[in-house]
């Protein structure tokens, strides 16, 4: 390991000091690094799905859905399941209009093009209060799973215990 180590050093070294044929002797260096390597460069479809799945699930979900599941009982999996199969066939349709019609860039464009301004500029502006919200529910369930975690080692985070909005109320 450490051997890989000093070629890469060599290579980047001999790329400072050499000044005119340095990048094609660098490159060609690089390429050789990777004759060894057996992986393959390239994201598959089911790649993208794993990254955009772990992209929906956030630390923010885990605390609501624990809420929720605790509150109402098991019966609460059915609500779930029903919006997703909602998002589900919307993102579909966004998919066939975006297939339609690839000089849209995103679905403020849609709305805008297809129902006027006024609900286009709605759209965005609604579009970005969401953000801003999601933004504050995740830093609240990250101060909630960190005054949890911490406290279970005795570390006490009181004096950030207004981010919780448990503590608040």
């Amino acid at each position: 390991m450490c051997g890989s180590r000093g070629r890469v050093v060599n290579i980047m070294t001999s790329e400072n000091t050499n000044s005119a044929g340095s990048s094609a002797a660098h490159i060609k260096s690089v390429e050789s690094l990777d004759q060894s390597n057996e992986m393959e460069r390239g994201l598959k479809n089911r790649h993208v799905q794993f990254i955009a799945i772990g992209g929906t699930i956030g630390t923010g979900l885990f605390l609501g859905s624990g809420k929720s599941i605790a509150l109402t009982g098991p019966s609460i999996i059915f609500v779930y399941i029903g919006v997703g199969l909602i998002m589900f066939l919307l993102m579909r349709a966004i998919g066939e209009m975006m297939y339609s019609d690839p000089s849209q860039h995103t679905f403020i464009n849609f709305i805008t093009r297809y129902l006027g301004r006024g609900w286009g500029k709605f759209a965005g502006w609604t579009y970005w209060i969401v953000l801003i919200l999601t933004g504050m529910t995740e830093i609240t369930a990250v101060s909630t799973y960190f005054v949890t975690f911490f406290g279970t080692f005795g570390i006490d985070l009181n004096s950030w215990k207004w981010l919780d909005r448990k503590s608040v109320v």
